[in-house]
């Protein structure tokens, strides 16, 4: 396998996932503290990143930018995001842009993916090493043709399920806080990840992620179920076709993967 991914964390509280390869290692959003971020890794042993590339503006997945970036750490930002990331304090130094084209970060080429989200822009990335690819899809009301055709041919997923439309319905949150999570700017509840994730699956992804699950509106084995449930209607077998795991808002937690022989 040529992506090991580490999600340092993931929900509504903080996100951050590390993608360790042979060329580099990336971190996707900064979503903690700088150092909760690298007590995270060095608990886990892994390797400080050579760069952070951020999908969105959200304080879910910039919190730390700003500490990281005095400590000199590469940020790669949408170009349309720079003025808030100068207004955040972020040295100039340290922000590089990047648009709607591939562009090389390392030795990875990184296909950025607009994805509908309630911010001005928000984005998904294809990962390419040359030899394999990863997708990264977190903070998307739905599931668009350009996400479908972004995931095909992909090794390995990385996918939002945030909720469980019932428990968001009879949860917590006030009314207008459920429609903007149910709506197509919004979050993609379990079942529509789990319908992309066999899609995924049928067109050769092996290795899938499940993360961003609300504390409040969704359960690890609820998101797992269901899409195991529907990986399993399409005929396909865990530890044979997939493996299949849940990134956690707590601690680290890394993928499992299949023998690339398989």
């Amino acid at each position: 396998m040529s992506f090991e991914i580490c999600a340092l964390a993931s929900g509504s509280r903080g996100n951050a996932v590390l993608i360790r390869t042979k060329g580099g290692n990336l971190l996707i959003d900064a979503g903690l503290s700088a150092g909760e971020l690298n007590r995270r890794m060095a608990l886990s042993g892994l390797p400080r990143p050579d760069a952070v590339l951020f999908t969105h503006t959200h304080i879910d997945h910039i919190r730390g930018a700003r500490a990281l970036a005095e400590k000199g750490l590469p940020l790669r930002v949408f170009e349309g995001d720079l003025p808030f990331f100068r207004e955040l304090g972020c040295p100039e130094d340290c922000l590089s842009p990047f648009g709607e084209a591939p562009f090389l970060l390392g030795g990875l080429e990184i296909r950025p993916v607009p994805v509908p989200h309630d911010t001005p822009a928000c984005h998904g990335f294809v990962i390419s090493d040359g030899r394999e690819r990863a997708a990264y899809f977190t903070d998307l009301g739905r599931v668009t043709e350009e996400v479908r055709s972004a995931v095909t041919g992909c090794r390995t997923l990385f996918l939002e399920s945030n909720h469980d439309p019932e428990l968001l319905k009879n949860g917590p949150y006030p009314y207008p806080l459920k429609r903007r999570i149910l709506s197509e700017r919004g979050h993609l509840s379990n079942r529509e990840a789990a319908l992309l994730c066999r899609y995924a699956a049928e067109h050769g992804t092996r290795e899938i992620m499940l993360g961003h699950l609300s504390a409040e509106n969704n359960l690890p084995e609820l998101c797992f179920c269901t899409c195991e449930a529907a990986l399993r209607e399409a005929g396909l077998d865990e530890g044979r076709d997939f493996t299949l795991s849940v990134a956690c808002q707590d601690r680290a937690v890394e993928m499992s993967c299949l023998s690339p022989a398989l």
